[in-house]
């Protein structure tokens, strides 16, 4: 079975930013693969296979889907008939099924859904009915319903959910009564509801002094329904939001960064009710923030980065357990990526430091921490490398630069005797515009976009083995 996504971009090391990562490119199959390695929700697994938005030159950006061979690399369906292209975004599973939005060149930008056939791959809803699109945006699986939110004329972006049938897919509330929009974002399950941060209002006063005003971006819950959704706190009193997120699940909690005047911006948490939304910790203390980011779970804690402390912290949900992970890594040279992966009893993580960002493996001990490999060296910080990592079966596969085989694909087992370059798949060149851009996890095998220099972008696979690597489909052929 293919497991969904398990990629991150672990350190972003140029000064200097670009339109893509194929922009420097002069061969007309250049774009083809474009869409493939860029944002996320371009790609998912579902059903033990892959499915991809690419843009072939023939039809434009479309929705493909891979078991693996090339025989079965297929277009699922021309939404949009012609070379325009769908525009297929945010690809969810949920229940079986996989939704994303996309533009028929008649609905306009909607809600679909596939089973993964091409005769079951179909417009859920016409959410903004005729031409024009309601954009559904933050698509989250909840069980097998999709919470996401959505733009219509008469009540703004508000946030909706969908069971994949048209009759099933409704407003859940319109938070913000009349055109305005509350922009809803970042739905996470939580004891039976979904908890989400926008931009709503709430009613103050009572009967001929009722009013409705603006509250700013705060934390709401919901049920699913009108009358269930709820503000679960005002975090920021007054108009400005504490702007909540994005969430983290954790012992029955979820753990976001939120802002306040008093304290900045630091580490809250909630457990769905307004007296359990409290502040974790004001690591900075007084009006300074922390700017908590790279949350993720790991061994029952909560592990993120923060501006104090080395920059590598963790918390058990107490403001007396929320300190410095000083020792997670001990030995390590640098400021520690709290984007880290999990391979066994060790743990692969990113550290910058005098000569540039490279890769450790830890067990938690001094003798148990070691080396692997310089991702990228201060000497070459300029380049434009998109350094991404994916675990895949008993390795870590990820991108690395060097200066005699430019950006290529490497592979680990956690040891630095086990780290290797898999294969130098475009010889003798420096372009950092052809490093290979990883797409998914495949049980145990990786897909990923590259550039030989011969043909253009490709779609290749990976078992981390020079032989194992190769060239699974040519979406534009010679």
């Amino acid at each position: 079975m293919w497991r969904h996504l398990t990629t991150g971009i672990l350190w972003a090391a140029s000064s200097a930013s670009v339109p893509s990562t194929l922009a420097a490119s002069g061969s007309p199959e250049d774009s083809s693969l474009l869409i493939l390695g860029q944002d996320a929700g371009r790609s998912a697994v579902m059903n033990g296979r892959a499915f991809l938005v690419v843009d072939d030159g023939v039809h434009g950006a479309e929705l493909w889907v891979t078991d693996g061979s090339a025989p079965g690399t297929v277009l699922l369906r021309d939404i949009h008939p012609g070379p325009a292209g769908s525009g297929v975004s945010a690809l969810t599973p949920a229940g079986g099924r996989l939704y994303f939005s996309a533009d028929d060149g008649v609905n306009g930008q909607e809600l679909w859904r596939t089973d993964g056939t091409t005769a079951g791959t179909v417009l859920v809803a016409d959410i903004d009915p005729g031409p024009g699109s309601s954009t559904p945006v933050s698509l989250t699986a909840i069980g097998s319903v999709v919470y996401f939110s959505a733009s219509r004329l008469a009540t703004g972006r508000e946030p909706w959910r969908s069971d994949g049938s048209a009759a099933g897919t409704a407003m859940v509330a319109d938070l913000k009564p009349g055109e305005l929009p509350s922009d809803p974002g970042g739905f996470a399950p939580l004891g039976g509801r979904v908890l989400f941060s926008a931009d709503g209002s709430a009613a103050s006063g009572k009967g001929k002094r009722s009013r409705t005003t603006s509250i700013g971006r705060e934390l709401w819950s919901t049920d699913g329904t009108t009358a269930g959704t709820v503000l679960v706190k005002d975090i920021y009193s007054g108009f400005n939001g504490s702007n909540p997120g994005p969430f983290v699940e954790l012992g029955g909690a979820l753990y976001f960064p939120a802002f306040t005047a008093e304290r900045g911006e630091e580490l809250w948490r909630t457990d769905g009710t307004r007296a359990g939304t409290v502040l974790v910790k004001d690591i900075v203390p007084g009006t300074g923030s922390s700017f908590v980011t790279r949350m993720r779970t790991h061994g029952g804690r909560l592990f993120f980065n923060a501006n104090a402390g080395g920059g590598l912290w963790r918390s058990d949900g107490t403001a007396s357990g929320t300190v410095p992970a000083t020792d997670f890594a001990p030995g390590v040279d640098g400021f520690i990526d709290a984007d880290f992966r999990a391979l066994g009893p060790r743990v692969l993580l990113t550290a910058r430091s005098s000569e540039g960002v490279g890769l450790w493996s830890t067990d938690g001990t001094a003798a148990g921490t070691e080396f692997l490999q310089l991702l990228v060296g201060n000497e070459d910080a300029l380049q434009e490398v998109r350094l991404a990592s994916m675990v895949s079966g008993s390795r870590l596969l990820f991108v690395a630069h060097d200066p005699a085989t430019g950006t290529e694909l490497y592979a680990t087992d956690g040891t630095s005797r086990g780290t290797a370059l898999v294969r130098d798949i475009h010889p003798d060149q420096q372009n950092p515009f052809v490093s290979p851009l990883l797409v998914l996890e495949v049980g145990g095998q990786v897909l990923f976009a590259a550039n030989e220099g011969i043909s253009g972008w490709e779609l290749w696979l990976s078992d981390g083995t020079p032989s194992g690597t190769f060239v699974l489909f040519d979406f534009m052929p010679d």
